[in-house]
């Protein structure tokens, strides 16, 4: 078990201007290469919509809108030898008026374990968000925190670019059939009303996937208070 795994991204009961969506990005969706099955993908999000600073305006919004994706799954390959990189991204539709602002983790060291040589790395995300309760009335600060360590036989790695926030299998000690995939991206927009639009993409040049511009998923976002 995870000593260090927190998962304290769900407000208190009350809190107004919060909201949560989960789906399934690919669920054991078959990616091949050079004539035959090479991996297969399951990817699950958790995002959480909190709306703070000010109470959701229409026009002239004074706050900030913060978008969290909790990214779990894994890829699965018959052969054994996951081909890497194999890179996932997740792209806001409108770059101008949404922002990556983290990706966690960013990097994985390799590690000495019983069964061999493997990877890790440990995955923290904290972030305080002025908030409101009670109708939007009251004021308070809520800190939103996510942690894990994570292991396994690949190295993965995180970062924001291009407009986009990005995670990604790098290289491996040994094969391995099964990797699982966990990772938190972080965004910003100072749009409150609404719905935002994102794409979600898994690319591997060196096999020829790609899913680009990605898979299609809508937020609704709040009404004017």
């Amino acid at each position: 078990m995870d000593s260090t795994y927190e998962d304290a991204l769900i407000p208190p009961l009350g809190t107004s201007y919060y909201s949560h969506k989960s789906f399934k990005v690919f669920d054991g969706r078959c990616f091949r290469g050079g004539g035959s099955l090479r991996f297969t993908v399951s990817w699950h999000v958790d995002a959480h919509i909190y709306a703070t600073e000010a109470p959701p305006a229409a026009s002239n919004y004074t706050g900030t809108v913060y978008i969290v994706f909790v990214h779990s799954g894994t890829i699965v390959s018959p052969r054994g030898d996951i081909c890497h990189p194999t890179v996932f991204t997740v792209t806001p539709a409108d770059k101008s008026q949404v922002l990556p602002v983290a990706q966690e983790p960013k990097t994985w060291e390799p590690l000495v374990v019983n069964i061999g040589r493997m990877y890790g790395s440990h995955m923290q995300l904290a972030q305080a968000l002025p908030m409101f309760r009670n109708g939007g009335r009251e004021a308070f600060t809520f800190d939103a925190k996510y942690n894990a360590t994570l292991v396994g036989h690949y190295k993965h790695c995180g970062q924001v670019a291009d407009h986009q926030a990005k995670f990604s299998i790098e290289a491996f000690e040994y094969p391995g059939f099964h990797e699982s995939i966990r990772a938190v991206s972080l965004f910003s927009t100072k749009q409150a009303t609404g719905s935002l639009d994102f794409r979600f993409a898994v690319e591997n040049e060196k096999l020829g996937v790609a899913t680009i511009p990605g898979m299609p998923v809508v937020l609704d976002l709040f009404t004017a208070a």
